[in-house]
């Protein structure tokens, strides 16, 4: 399944984050370097003392954080940097 983005990408983004506990993710450094991550926003999957502490404080129309489960360390990418992500169960985003 393929999901094209057309208007609010960081409402995309997070609907599919939301569906999709761990995904991978294919996106554009700042630097222009392209980097892959095996990512999650599920608190199940991620450490206790990984939690973040506040809820509703992040702008995602900057930069959206994930907890990359190889490094084991927060994240995070600009949403207009997004190339794609791809769910485990084979549920793609493409933009």
């Amino acid at each position: 399944m393929s999901i094209h983005i057309k208007t609010n990408k960081a409402a995309s983004i997070r609907d599919f984050l939301a569906d999709h506990p761990i995904v991978r993710i294919r996106f554009r450094k700042t630097n222009g370097d392209e980097r892959v991550m095996i990512a999650t926003n599920d608190t199940r999957l991620i450490p206790e003392d990984a939690w973040p502490s506040e809820e509703g404080t992040h702008n995602y129309h900057k930069s959206y954080p994930v907890f990359d489960l190889h490094l084991r360390e927060w994240r995070s990418f600009k949403p207009d940097n997004l190339i794609n992500m791809e769910a485990l169960d084979n549920a793609t985003i493409t933009v």
